[in-house]
């Protein structure tokens, strides 16, 4: 069990990702000893170790969530749940892979992340669970597309959201290291043809919410196949929300237009640079 618990510890990247979300604060120390117990409480009910507790903590943002989407719409309570559930299927995956794949256990998965679903509303889930670089489960859970009927598989590629503005940021950093963009250079420089407010608004403002950049409009259309100068026409519609450098907003356009840059930049599309350098 202590191997076991060894592993749990080595996996949880892996197996957490797919729940994690961005949460804007955190709670004193005694409000996290007092969830460190419920959780305990409850990995215990289903027979995992102690320890998988203080793993699966590790793993949570604490706090109020920041980002205007679905994901971060929800209670805290179905982030605290859906936590504990992933914790509790990578104990399984590993516990199999140590007992030499027995099906029962990858029964246990099924059964206890089918169950899960069903008492919390997920519509859809892909699992993967990865140990020493290997696959030690994978499955796809539910449904991908609930009006088309769309099952989830392994191979499931989701939306990543907001995860990508880490990425977006990065890419422009090894930019900056290589000298073609500057965190200080007006947009202006790399966008001629911008709105005259632009010229007040550098790289730097764009990575840190300062921009005066805001958010997709109430009426934008998730659903259509947007072009990269469709996207950028109307990001450069929109007026600033306020003067450069003088509040921080989350925005969403202002990465948007990170992305277009790091193609003016370098000649690649940003999904193509992603892949190349990072």
């Amino acid at each position: 069990m202590v191997q076991i618990d060894k592993e749990v510890s080595q996996t949880r990247d892996c197996c957490v990702a797919k729940t994690a979300t961005r949460h804007a604060a955190r709670p004193d120390p005694s409000l996290r000893k007092k969830r460190l117990f419920r959780m305990t409480t409850k990995l215990h009910h289903y027979g995992a170790p102690a320890s998988l507790a203080s793993v699966a903590l590790r793993t949570i943002n604490w706090g109020p969530c920041s980002e205007s989407t679905l994901m971060t719409r929800l209670s805290p309570a179905f982030f605290r749940r859906l936590t504990i559930l992933t914790a509790y299927v990578a104990w399984l995956a590993v516990a199999q892979a140590a007992s030499g794949g027995s099906e029962n256990v990858s029964q246990r998965v099924s059964t206890y992340v089918r169950s899960e679903m069903l008492r919390q509303q997920v519509p859809g889930l892909a699992l993967l669970v990865s140990r020493g670089g290997k696959i030690v489960e994978a499955e796809g859970f539910g449904l991908a597309n609930v009006e088309l009927q769309v099952p989830v598989k392994p191979e499931t590629v989701f939306q990543s959201g907001s995860v990508g503005k880490q990425f977006t940021a990065t890419a422009v950093m090894i930019l900056v290291e290589e000298g073609k963009v500057g965190l200080d250079d007006p947009l202006t420089k790399y966008f001629a043809d911008a709105p005259s407010s632009w010229k007040e608004v550098t790289v730097r403002e764009l990575l840190s919410h300062t921009a005066g950049f805001g958010d997709y409009p109430e009426k934008f259309d998730f659903r259509r196949d947007w072009t990269e100068a469709d996207e950028l026409k109307l990001v450069e519609s929109i007026p600033l929300a306020y003067p450069p450098g003088t509040k921080w907003e989350y925005s969403n356009l202002g990465f948007l237009t990170l992305g277009v840059l790091i193609h003016r930049v370098t000649g690649e599309f940003y999904g193509d640079f992603l892949r190349r350098r990072i």
